[in-house]
């Protein structure tokens, strides 16, 4: 059922903190909890059950450059930062954040209030210096609804589409100024590419899509109309756009000149991971993830892992999907074989892989979250 977005207020509750490693104020936020770090970041568990497939793997050190949660716990920069209090004044159950983000030292968080008209997104920041700080969250809107954070570190929020610079230029948001206004209600969804967003403008009524935009945000940028199938597929470097042509295939195109479609198609259970550069495209096909050249659509290596047929993949339960980028040489995958939940680390060049991160589903954590969020993968009826 299409969920329309309003306008509400959302009373935020005082939160008593107490004394703490993070008491910096960060300007521009309403309300504030110590997330003092509590020791280096270190994989869940040093060793998989015997029985997971995870246990076939050699075990790595876990990521410091990149944020990945579990539950209401964030593992950045070699600390670990226990959020729990960030959920108290929303009522959030479950306390699990379902998307992180780093940019310029800063972490972005999300976490969903569920409530009786719909779902509340509920955007916060913080780092090693900064407490964590809600920075919007007074819109309805879908359940499913993710923000995005540019390279130049602004991160907008999905539905009427409000970015958030930070540090702080105005004391508000830069607002997405659309092209088919909806009488102030808002299904919008947006995805960063590099220092843009492309903006995908809904129809609250029918749920049709309306038009897809790219938008630099700022107080006086237009957005520029894109095809309606081009999607977001890089949000490092320049920025990548795909254009969709089916249910699993894309050419891809740098976010500074959208027509310049390359004539490789990179074909993928889930939607394609392209590096900075842009020469490496994270694909799954067939069940197996793989790095491929994106410029001419060869192989480079195949995943060292398990794999998954397509008759036995099933998003968020068995399923191996792409995650995030860890440096010019690795990438993350995020896997989930029936219980057990790893993030695992993988070569482009050899295809080699280590467990880095190793847990289980249990109440309050249903992934180990990173930049992409929950499991996306394209279904596969």
């Amino acid at each position: 059922m299409l969920v329309s977005r309003m306008r509400a207020t959302l009373i935020v509750g005082s939160v008593a903190v107490a004394a703490s490693l993070l008491v910096a104020p960060m300007a521009g936020a309403s309300s504030a909890v110590a997330v003092p770090p509590t020791g280096a970041a270190v994989a869940v568990s040093a060793t998989p059950a015997v029985s997971s497939p995870l246990a076939a793997l050699p075990i790595g050190a876990a990521p410091t450059v990149v944020p990945y949660g579990i539950g209401s716990t964030v593992y950045y920069a070699g600390h670990v930062f226990s959020l729990g209090q960030a959920f108290t004044p929303y009522g959030a159950v479950p306390e699990e954040f379902n998307r992180l983000v780093a940019g310029g030292g800063i972490v972005w968080t999300q976490f969903t209030v569920h409530g009786h008209s719909g779902c509340v997104p509920m955007l916060g920041r913080f780092s090693l210096r900064y407490t964590w700080r809600k920075v919007s969250g007074p819109d309805l809107g879908a359940c499913g609804d993710r923000f995005d954070v540019t390279t130049t570190n602004i991160a907008a929020i999905p539905g009427c589409v409000a970015a958030y610079p930070f540090p702080p230029v105005l004391p508000i948001p830069y607002s997405y100024p659309p092209t088919y206004p909806q009488l102030g209600l808002c299904e919008n969804t947006v995805t960063a590419a590099g220092a843009r967003f492309v903006v995908r403008e809904i129809d609250v009524n029918t749920g049709a899509q309306l038009g897809t935009f790219l938008w630099w945000p700022d107080l006086t940028s237009r957005p520029q109309r894109l095809p309606l199938a081009y999607q977001a597929v890089g949000r490092l470097g320049v920025g990548w756009l795909g254009d969709r042509l089916d249910k699993f295939c894309w050419q891809v195109a740098p976010a500074d000149n959208p027509a310049a479609l390359r004539t490789a198609r990179l074909c993928s259970m889930t939607t394609p991971l392209l590096s900075a550069d842009g020469d490496t495209a994270i694909l799954v096909q067939s069940g197996r993830v793989r790095a491929v050249n994106a410029i001419t659509g060869a192989t480079v290596s195949v995943a060292q892992l398990p794999g998954i047929t397509t008759s036995t993949w099933l998003p968020g339960v068995r399923d191996e999907v792409p995650a995030t980028w860890e440096n010019a040489g690795f990438y993350l995958v995020n896997v989930a074989y029936n219980g057990t939940l790893g993030l695992v680390r993988c070569s482009i060049t050899t295809g080699r892989c280590t467990t880095a991160v190793h847990s289980s589903t249990r109440p309050g954590v249903t992934s180990i979250v990173t930049e992409r969020g929950a499991p996306d993968a394209v279904a596969l009826n």
